[in-house]
Formats: C-alpha cells, structure tokens, sequence
C-alpha cells in the first residue's frame, strides 16, 4: 500500500531536473530567435543602405542626361563626390566616383557616345556598408 502511494505522488508533478532541463530548452530557443532577429536587422539595414547607393547613382546619371552629352565633363560634374542622406541633405553617409569615357569609332573626331560609370558607397556599421555601380552609355543627340 505504502508503494501505491508513493508512486502516485510522485506522478503528479514534475521533478526539479525535469524543469531544468524544460527550461533550459526554452532559453535555447529564445538565444536563437534573437540571432535571428539581429541577423535579419543587419541584412535589413544593409540593403537599405545599398538602395540608398543606388539611388544616388541613378539620380547622378539623371542630371547627366538632362544637360546632354555635351556638357559631359568633371567641370560640371566632379570626378569625386559626396553622397547625402536621404532625410538629411546636409549630413554626408557615403561617397562616389565618376567616371566619363568618351568613346570615338572610325576616326571621328567627335566621340559617338560616352561610357558613364558611377560606383557609390554608403559607409554603414557593423558591416552593412551598402555600395552600387551603374555603367550606362549617353549619346549626342
């Protein structure tokens, strides 16, 4: 009778090793989703960062071809520049580098068109440094 009791008792909880263990899986699992989510925050971060590049890549080729191939020269738009922020034009967060090839074909002594390269980089933390490279070709209309 004595063991009948015993065993009954002892089947109605959970024994302090049992516990532990429980939570010691728990806490396992909450370390990883938080890896996880730190992990995903900085891939986050970078890829805005890269856009960030790319847009200020894109918008640079834009004014380019707004004042047309005959004002393509390192005067009107420097060799090296700054990128700004988005949000905040005046704070720099990166950097760039144009370059203007003019391309001339068949003794021609005026270039057909010019090979425009603009490589951005916006300087990030941690490693969520976000960079872009366009190439693009502008032609005389």
């Amino acid at each position: 009778m004595d063991s009948f009791r015993f065993s009954r008792r002892r089947a109605r909880g959970f024994s302090l090793v049992e516990a532990l263990v429980a939570l010691l899986l728990l806490a396992g699992g909450v370390a990883l989703l938080a890896s996880m989510f730190s992990a995903a925050n900085l891939a986050l971060v970078k890829a805005r960062n890269s856009q960030i590049a790319a847009d200020a890549a894109a918008g640079l080729i834009e004014q380019m071809r707004r004042v047309g191939a005959g004002s393509l020269n390192y005067s009107n738009f420097p060799q090296n520049f700054n990128v700004y922020a988005p949000d905040d034009p005046t704070k720099i967060i990166g950097d760039g580098q144009l370059t203007i090839t003019p391309v001339y074909y068949g003794g021609n002594p005026q270039p057909i068109y010019y090979e425009v390269t603009v490589r951005t980089t916006v300087i990030g933390t941690r490693g969520t440094r976000g960079t872009a490279q366009v190439v693009t070709y502008i032609a005389p209309r």
